[in-house]
């Protein structure tokens, strides 16, 4: 089968624009004050208009919500912890400000649901200003050991937290106190206590409540790793092998949902 000059010459073209396009890329990248700074291993923050965003070593990225008493308070830990914040709340004014962007949404739209967090500020100033520490400058994680949750009933249905305790036993969680919220929750929420997703997420999936939302909410008071506040959206039953599978299904073929 013999090919016509014609099309032989728009695959040339087409060869030739992929090896543009992929030079172009592997310039920008290696150009990018975010990729130095990352590869680095620095922090990139930036401030939007519904707050911070943190992105450490091109694998995880913190989202923080915040209003405006908080913006001003985040700012002045951020800078004091020796952080540059990009403010990205307007268009950006230079080349390198464009191509920051850029890479910021390919490197954010490809990371999975499970290397995204929520991080809530809690409006003490000393609190927040050890949350960022341990979100900018991570301790190693330290999951050898049980985690330490307490468990506490948000919801109308009498039973429910000592029933989570049942199954987050059986899968190996150290649960060291149950009792009931003062707060019904719509949703079940699983709070990282100590500025470690790590441990709220395992947490997460030894609950089986797909429905629940991690967040990070420290509490220097608190003397636990994971608190759960469980709502009527959790239905938990100790066999449900059904449900176990269907979460492995999802995390291995679709990644966890945030």
């Amino acid at each position: 089968m013999e090919f016509n000059d014609s099309l032989i010459l728009t695959e040339r073209v087409l060869a030739v624009i992929c090896v543009v396009v992929l030079a172009s890329m592997a310039l920008i990248e290696f150009f990018s004050p975010m990729s130095q700074s990352l590869r680095a291993g620095r922090p990139w923050v930036v401030e939007t208009a519904k707050g911070f965003r943190i992105l450490r070593g091109e694998s995880r990225l913190e989202k923080i919500p915040a209003s405006a008493p908080q913006r001003r308070e985040m700012e002045d830990i951020l800078k004091g912890l020796g952080v540059e914040v990009h403010d990205w709340r307007n268009s950006p004014r230079s080349l390198n400000g464009a191509l920051d962007r850029f890479l910021w949404q390919m490197k954010t739209r490809a990371l999975r649901a499970d290397r995204v967090d929520l991080v809530s500020l809690s409006g003490n100033p000393k609190t927040d200003q050890e949350l960022a520490a341990r979100l900018l400058y991570p301790p190693p994680n330290d999951l050898s050991r049980a985690v330490a949750t307490e468990i506490m009933n948000a919801s109308q249905t009498p039973g429910l937290a000592f029933k989570a305790e049942k199954v987050l036993r059986l899968n190996g969680v150290d649960v060291v106190g149950v009792g009931n919220s003062a707060e019904t929750f719509a949703q079940t929420v699983v709070y990282d206590r100590t500025g470690n997703p790590a441990a709220a997420w395992q947490v997460w999936k030894a609950l089986g409540c797909s429905r629940a939302r991690e967040e990070t909410l420290v509490d220097s008071k608190d003397l636990v790793d994971v608190s759960v506040f469980l709502a009527a959206d959790c239905s938990l039953s100790e066999g449900n092998r059904s449900l176990s599978i269907k979460r492995i299904w999802r995390d291995l073929f679709f990644g966890r949902r945030g």
